[in-house]
């Protein structure tokens, strides 16, 4: 079915996130990189899960006055609203800062004007940074403080750290030549939901400090969730793994129509699961389960179903015998039976569907 294949390989292509992308310097905590060692042992710990709904959140007059108590000075009120850069967005401006609101109340995107000036001015060498720990200190105190009645932490929520980044600037070679200098620090939280995590982008809280602790800019997309009667069977971790394998295979050069069996790591194996082989041309590099939440504005009023989000390697040898890197990452159902999502493009493809196709029922995808 070269003409299906096709299609599917090009839609793929338009809707990766590319790992390249990633801020330079990120690295994942350690309970992050424990959650993905467990991933990919053992899938989903429970053998069913509720289906949740994402719920509207407050309207943008509401958030932008909220903002505009937290982060103004003195008292001030947000100037009116006009068109942002980010699509689905509304800017407010209130004092120092421009913030973007996502259409569904559940979304903000804050920047500290002339944020960049003020990092560089306290810029520090690289041998002296924040450290971890003093930043996620440093953005769990921002979010009790200066985001309470903006992101709602339920009983059952819990705030992760995922992972921290610099950015730096200057390191040029040379004798007497500047070092490269820290000039910002960013930590990101993940959610975890009634014990299970929210992947694929939402549930998400980022923070960026400059070098004496002040913020320069955050973001966040917390919503609130409603929950279906009928909960979704989940499938084996060997099954998930073959789903993911599909979906790496339609990216190679040639696409396999049989492809061998994934055994899962052994938890008799101390070192670490990753990377893990996929295709012969594909390394699984991070794999994480949860509930699969794209995040505003993709998802609004979406069904929010149990998936496992991954980030993946794909190398090609070119006639040169040089070898070309790509990555890629995404997120695949864990429903042995999942609900029809035109805006999952995994979940298209594994149902054997195109992008043009009405939703409607759910889709038995086994692998």
């Amino acid at each position: 079915m070269p003409n299906r294949y096709a299609v599917i390989q090009g839609f793929l292509t338009a809707l990766a996130v590319t790992i390249h992308g990633r801020d330079a310097g990120a690295t994942d905590s350690s309970a992050r990189r424990t959650a993905a060692e467990r991933a990919i042992r053992h899938g989903f710990d429970q053998a069913t899960v509720p289906v949740l709904e994402r719920m509207a959140g407050p309207d943008p007059k509401s958030i932008a006055e909220k903002l505009g108590s937290a982060f103004c000075s003195e008292p001030c009120k947000p100037d009116s609203a006009e068109p942002a850069t980010r699509p689905g967005t509304v800017r407010v401006r209130a004092g120092e800062w421009t913030f973007d609101l996502g259409s569904d109340g559940n979304a903000v995107f804050a920047e500290l004007d002339a944020h960049e000036d003020r990092a560089r001015a306290i810029a520090l060498d690289r041998s002296s940074p924040i450290s971890d720990v003093d930043l996620e200190r440093l953005g769990r105190s921002f979010i009790s403080k200066r985001l309470a009645g903006l992101v709602a932490l339920g009983k059952e929520d819990t705030v992760v750290p995922a992972s921290v980044a610099r950015k730096t600037e200057g390191g040029t070679v040379g004798r007497g030549a500047p070092a490269a200098q820290i000039v910002a620090n960013r930590i990101v939280f993940t959610r975890r939901l009634q014990g299970l995590a929210i992947v694929g982008g939402g549930g998400t809280i980022a923070v960026t400090f400059a070098n004496d602790g002040s913020p320069l800019a955050f973001s966040y997309d917390w919503a609130r969730y409603s929950s279906r009667a009928t909960p979704q069977a989940t499938l084996p971790v060997g099954d998930l793994l073959a789903r993911l394998q599909r979906i790496a295979s339609l990216r190679a050069t040639v696409v396999e129509d049989r492809l061998p069996a994934l055994t899962p790591p052994a938890d008799a194996d101390p070192s670490s699961a990753f990377p893990f082989d996929l295709t012969s041309e594909t390394t699984l590099e991070s794999f994480e389960c949860g509930y699969v939440d794209f995040g505003e504005p993709s998802r609004d009023g979406a069904v929010i179903q149990p998936g496992c989000s991954y980030r993946a390697l794909r190398f090609v040898r070119a006639r040169s015998g040089a070898v070309a890197r790509t990555g890629f990452a995404g997120a695949v159902p864990a429903g042995v039976d999942f609900e029809r999502d035109d805006r999952w493009p995994e979940a298209v493809v594994l149902s054997g569907r195109t992008l043009s196709s009405p939703p409607e029922g759910k889709d038995a995808a086994r692998p």
